[in-house]
């Protein structure tokens, strides 16, 4: 039996669209919204994930597609 969820390092050119969409379901469940009334865009990810130069980042994917 294959595990529901695979955790795997961020590959940003893949993941800034899906990252951008969670940021913007998620928004108005942080006190006065995280973005403040900012559209959340796959290229503010891509600049966000440049800037910052984390070490690691992980997202968790349904196995499934």
């Amino acid at each position: 039996m294959s595990e529901p969820f695979i955790l795997r390092e961020v590959d940003i050119a893949q993941d800034a669209t899906n990252l951008a969409k969670m940021w913007r379901e998620s928004d108005d469940q942080w006190p006065g919204t995280w973005s403040q009334g900012v559209e959340i865009t796959p290229e503010m990810i891509v600049e966000w994930h440049e800037r910052e130069k984390l070490i690691n980042e992980f997202v968790m994917e349904d196995s499934n597609g």
